[in-house]
């Protein structure tokens, strides 16, 4: 058997039909793009640099040998992994080479050539200025990481504003395991500086009937300084077991207009689970992150200065969509998030609250924006702009909530704030800078049952804070307990300035509150 050291040096040979030739590597031996390959002289088909090696317009086509027919590797296709050069084009060829439901392998990356930094990552561009690294409109493929957990292969941009992997067209149950997705800015939030997104779930050709995110899954995954780590338009999509770290928003739902009368031209987000996921310093704009306590950073919203980023959060859910149609807005659910852990983030959750369910998941020391500003509270229940009160069949559950307090003067939002309507918050544990859980003027009929609320009002002894302030109409309040500790500065355990409102049986320990226990103004 013949035997060659790369890629150049085959197409250079003169075979003949039925000859086997060893490849050492693509680039170079043992770079892992090497393999067995048959030559057909009489073959035609259209070479794409990897599984077919040939000429197009000429005949005769070297065939790589699979071990395993359903699976490709990047590096068949060129790819180096160096983290200097450009692999966008191996790569795609990879993906567009996959088998119907088969398997691209993404390998771990190798280290950079001797004397330079160690660079473990693919770089990847936007070779056609469209906005996309790398797209995938097939059904049925799964892309994966195959390196162990201290080495998995990283996706790194090093362009802004554009996006790493978009799901277009028709792209369906495909699935994304194992795979590191990195920024354009490395820990670095300075201003917008983090433009660019991980995993883009985009529309398709402008039909909201069909979607590019059915029975998806991403799982394992690495989303590391990105404006949005994943950006999501549409529906049934598992979001499982993955780290977002230093993204603006780790994960972002987007609506699209639904053409079906049936649904009174809403849009839909449904089928979404957001499970066992870590969100580590998500939603800031920082000047360095790693130094979240340094009294130099600012690590909160202001609008004066920050203006639209109110919407940055560890999971965020845009509140409406405006084009087209009558009493368009968004229709969620049934949604689940549950069982995530974040930390050192600003707010855990904001958007609409439909069908869904948030539940089991541990908020560590999070920040908010003040209660006067846009989206208050570690977890935002909001209602729909164009269909107030709209809401329902929703819950808030078995959540441990702790809003950052002390550490910076400026904290003072609520752990859990609610201008929804028809649902239930029940079971959560919280402490928090300014109040436990707030409402708004459009909340209604929600229950507030078995919840702890201790240590409320961190924030300085000259606030005005409660363990629950009431709002809007028809809520029932009971079996909560509510206390204080030394050091913070509640003046009230309930405050209701709602109407129609069921105070039950509560437990309420007085020890620093410092007024009224339920006050009514």
């Amino acid at each position: 058997m013949t035997t060659v050291t790369n890629i150049v040096a085959l197409l250079a040979l003169t075979p003949a039909t039925g000859d086997v030739v060893r490849v050492l590597g693509y680039h170079t031996p043992g770079d892992g793009g090497g393999g067995l390959f048959r030559w057909n002289g009489a073959a035609v088909g259209v070479p794409n640099g990897g599984t077919i090696l040939g000429t197009i317009g000429t005949a005769g086509r070297w065939f790589r040998n699979l071990d395993i027919a359903s699976e490709v590797d990047i590096r068949w296709f060129g790819a180096r992994g160096d983290g200097v050069t450009d692999d966008t084009d191996a790569i795609q060829r990879c993906l567009d080479a996959c088998p119907a439901n088969g398997r691209v392998r993404i390998p771990p990356a190798n280290q950079a050539p001797e004397g330079t930094e160690p660079r473990h990552y693919y770089l990847v561009s936007d070779g056609d200025d469209d906005g996309v690294c790398l797209r995938v409109a097939r059904a049925d493929i799964t892309i994966q990481g195959t390196g162990d957990g201290f080495r998995r292969p990283n996706l790194r941009i090093f362009e802004a504003g554009k996006t790493i992997l978009a799901f277009t067209g028709a792209a369906r149950g495909n699935a994304v395991t194992g795979v590191g997705f990195v920024g354009d800015v490395y820990f670095d939030m300075k201003g917008l500086g983090t433009t660019s997104t991980g995993i883009l779930f985009e529309r398709s050709g402008g039909d909201a009937n069909t979607l590019a995110d059915v029975d998806s899954q991403i799982k394992t995954c690495l989303f590391q300084s990105l404006r949005h780590g994943i950006l999501l338009y549409g529906r049934n999509v598992q979001i499982d077991d993955n780290a977002f770290i230093a993204c603006c928003n780790g994960v972002r739902l987007a609506p699209l207009p639904n053409n079906d009368p049936a649904v009174n031209s809403k849009v839909t987000l449904r089928g979404i689970r957001i499970t066992n996921n870590r969100f580590h310093i998500c939603g800031f704009r920082l000047q360095n992150p790693i130094l979240y306590s340094a009294p130099s950073v600012r690590y909160y919203y202001d609008p004066a200065v920050d203006g639209g980023v109110a919407e940055f959060s560890a999971i965020y859910v845009e509140p409406d969509w405006s084009g087209g149609g009558s009493a368009s807005s968004t229709w969620l659910g049934p949604n689940l998030i549950t069982d995530n852990f974040c930390d050192y983030s600003t707010r855990f959750y904001v958007g609409p609250a439909n069908y869904g369910m948030i539940s089991g998941n541990v908020v560590y020391q999070v920040v908010t924006n003040p209660a006067d500003t846009d989206n208050p509270g570690a977890i935002n229940l909001l209602t729909s702009p164009n269909e107030p009160h709209e809401t329902g069949h929703w819950s808030v559950q078995g959540n441990s909530i702790s809003v950052n307090g002390g550490q910076t003067e400026f904290e003072d939002g609520p752990a859990i704030w609610c201008d929804a309507a028809a649902g239930m918050i029940q079971g959560n544990t919280i402490s928090s800078g300014g109040d436990g859980i707030a409402f708004g003027s459009q909340s209604r009929a929600v229950t507030v049952i078995g919840n702890l609320v201790q240590a409320v009002g961190q924030k300085s002894p000259n606030g005005s804070y409660a363990s629950l302030r009431l709002a809007g109409a028809d809520h029932i309040v009971t079996q909560n307990t509510m206390r204080q500790r030394s050091g913070t500065w509640a003046d009230h355990a309930i405050v209701n300035a709602g109407t129609d409102v069921t105070i039950g049986t509560n437990h309420i320990l007085p020890a620093h509150f410092r007024e009224d226990l339920i006050s009514t103004p």
